[in-house]
């Protein structure tokens, strides 16, 4: 029998051997080791006594029973910010019992919006953008959290973590919105909404979508949404593997949503609302026609230019006078529209122009009220008459400035009528978007679930490389001579072979659809067939904000 016959047969039964393994991962678990594996874990966890147990399933099951290991701290916790009272548990993250990968946590989300809060709340809990990472680090530090995020905006304050012991992460993200809120329980959990895992993912693609916003389909969230996930990916940021993943997705799938549907066509901006807001009211509230009042402005910032952007294509009186803090930003938004006539003022010159103006917008950082009945008061209007339209959170008008005499005011919630109006012209873009959603969901889950499997899948493509070159080895030896073109040709194509055997078992075990407990069967039954041998759990790609952190300091020091 000659060598190359001999060459031929060789690689004839690896390809057999691959397409037997391919065939055999379709199949389910035996049945038995699925029920009684479940069956014996709860009576173990009972404290029931385990009998008619076969060594089989004994061996099982001692493997899935070591998934979970919990550390008891006692005494009280202080992280950093404020002191948890003890006793507390670390539980350490659960891992694959074939592997022994650290399997991801669960996405978590907790916070509040317009559909469950006030104003008056939300603003209790708002975070100016450059507290984000700060915040979260702060999150991130507690010992049930794994990687964490913040997203304040003036219609919602959202808190995003990956946890694996859900009761303790909740406690410890409840201690740190009581503390940053001053209320108690019983005043802020009725205000808050809780998601976690599919629901979780779900909610942070409907928001960067601009599904779950006041204004359906605005293109602000999704900025916002960008910030959060900019900061948290920093090198000094709080998300791991599992949050980076979620909000690339998530802003992704917020260009695609405004990109693939119609549900940004004819959208209005929280800015644009509150113009027509004071548009609608202007000869109610004032008795005047919207073209003749004087329009004040205070603040410079996106909300502003969001603003200007819309009453430049009304008939709004100009000049419109801006005020702000420092002239540098409003020097910059009177650049961006040259055609736009604008008066510029300080601070200092902010009660000289709410005395002369018919309406007042108001939009700044500011924590604290520039407007309440008693500054009003303070600075009197001769009877003129004035309307107060304020889009800040926290508010910068205050909710007692309305008692004021001959004064009109309003707040990002009574922007409702003029939203609801436009969002009925939307609806079958937000079930368009909606599937889009599902189906970015759908990938996200199946990459969460391959992470246990990536190892496996590593050490399986360096196994077929090695038989390759083995194979080649000897066949060079018989053949001799190659020209370097034809030896690039055998190396192209014995590498698409291993690259097309190997796909179908990668792919099953990839599969999004699948089962966690099938997942480790397929793992379990491939380590045997190809003898893998151990497999070595930290040839995973996965990472969490703690160890991300870690790094980093580690990376300082030296």
């Amino acid at each position: 029998m000659s060598c190359p016959f001999i060459a031929r047969i060789r690689f004839a039964s690896l390809f057999l051997g691959l397409v037997a393994a391919s065939l055999y991962f379709t199949r389910s678990p035996p049945a038995s080791h699925a029920s009684l594996s479940s069956s014996l874990a709860t009576r173990q966890r009972s404290g029931l006594q385990m009998t008619r147990v076969s060594p089989q399933c004994k061996g099982r099951l001692s493997r899935k029973l070591r998934q979970t290991r919990v550390m008891e701290l006692t005494g009280p916790l202080d992280t950093g910010m404020f002191t948890l009272p003890g006793p507390h548990a670390t539980v350490e993250a659960p891992r694959c019992p074939v592997t022994g990968i650290a399997l991801p946590g669960t996405v978590h989300v907790v916070g509040l919006s317009h559909h469950t809060a006030d104003v008056s709340v939300r603003e209790k809990l708002a975070i100016p953008e450059a507290e984000w990472k700060a915040q979260a680090a702060r999150l991130n530090a507690m010992p049930s959290i794994e990687e964490a995020g913040i997203l304040s905006t003036c219609n919602r304050f959202e808190v995003y973590y990956v946890a694996h012991d859900t009761e303790k992460a909740n406690e410890e993200v409840m201690s740190f919105l009581k503390e940053k809120s001053g209320l108690e329980h019983q005043e802020l959990h009725p205000n808050l909404f809780f998601h976690d895992g599919t629901d979780a993912i779900d909610h942070v693609l409907r928001v960067s979508s601009g599904l779950d916003s006041l204004v359906v389909g605005e293109g602000q969230i999704l900025s916002q949404v960008k910030n959060c996930a900019a900061h948290g990916g920093d090198d000094d940021g709080s998300f791991g593997k599992v949050l980076g993943k979620l909000f690339n997705v998530a802003v992704s799938t917020g260009k695609r949503v405004r990109s693939e549907t119609g549900i940004s066509k004819g959208a209005v901006s929280i800015s644009s609302a509150a113009a027509q807001l004071a548009e609608m009211k202007v000869n109610e509230d004032l008795g005047m026609d919207f073209k003749d009042a004087r329009i004040a402005v205070i603040g410079a910032g996106e909300m502003t230019r969001l603003l200007v952007t819309h009453l430049a294509s009304t008939n709004a009186k100009q000049p419109l006078h801006i005020v702000n803090r420092g002239r540098e930003r409003m020097e910059r938004l009177a650049e961006m529209f040259p055609n736009v006539d604008m008066s510029l003022h300080t601070l200092d010159e902010m009660w000289e122009q709410i005395g002369e103006a018919d309406i007042v917008f108001t939009s700044t950082f500011s924590q604290d009220p520039l407007v309440s009945k008693a500054t009003l008061e303070q600075n009197p209007r001769n009877g003129k008459k004035l309307m107060l339209v304020d889009i800040s959170v926290p508010v910068n008008v205050d909710y007692d400035a309305k008692e004021a005499e001959g004064v009109v005011a309003y707040h990002v919630d009574d922007l409702k009528q003029v939203i609801d109006a436009n969002k009925e012209k939307r609806m079958a873009a937000v079930k368009e978007a909606e599937v889009l959603i599902k189906g970015e969901i759908r990938d996200f889950e199946g990459w969460k679930q391959s992470l246990r499997c990536i190892p496996a899948i590593k050490m399986l493509r360096e196994k077929g490389e090695n038989i390759r070159q083995k194979e080649l080895a000897q066949a060079e030896k018989v053949l001799g001579g190659l020209s370097q073109k034809e030896r690039d040709t055998v190396e192209r194509v014995t590498k698409g072979i291993i690259a097309k055997l190997l796909h179908g078992p990668m792919s099953h075990l990839r599969d999004p659809e699948e089962e966690m407990q099938r997942v480790e069967y397929k793992l379990e039954t491939m380590q045997k067939m190809f003898q893998l041998g151990q497999i070595d759990p930290h040839a995973a790609v996965f990472s969490d904000g703690k160890k991300k952190n870690k790094k980093k300091k580690a990376k300082q020091a030296a």
